[in-house]
């Protein structure tokens, strides 16, 4: 490059780089103003909850992990809840009054089931 001339060729592709990063940049700012909103809610105050990994299932009687049970237990309601800090005490919440039996019961499996395989 003599007397600072600068190879066309490099000015060509340097040029042509600059017109895609620029027609990219534009169809994506296209596309984002274009787009509606994924969130479109018809309630106005709409109850959102964020966890910070996904809960197993939202079946109350199947979920085993800490997000499944933080779900459900804001959606269903219990027959009975701790007492406070005390877990050997209860107190109602759908339930009016409930007993505690001592009856135990046998783990064969000949006494639980029900119908004969």
């Amino acid at each position: 490059m003599a007397g600072g001339r600068r190879n066309p060729r490099t000015v060509r592709i340097v040029v042509v780089l600059i017109a895609i990063i620029l027609a990219i940049s534009g169809a994506v700012v296209f596309y984002v103003l274009t787009q509606s909103s994924a969130c479109n809610f018809s309630s106005t105050d709409p109850l959102i909850f964020d966890q910070p990994e996904r809960p197993d299932t939202l079946d109350p009687h199947v979920t085993f992990s800490t997000p499944g049970w933080g779900i459900v237990q804001q959606i269903y309601q219990t027959l009975v809840n701790y007492n406070g800090s005390s877990y050997t005490t209860y107190v109602p919440v759908l339930a009016k009054s409930w007993s505690v039996s001592c009856v135990r019961m046998s783990t064969s499996p000949t006494a639980i089931r029900s119908t004969p395989m």
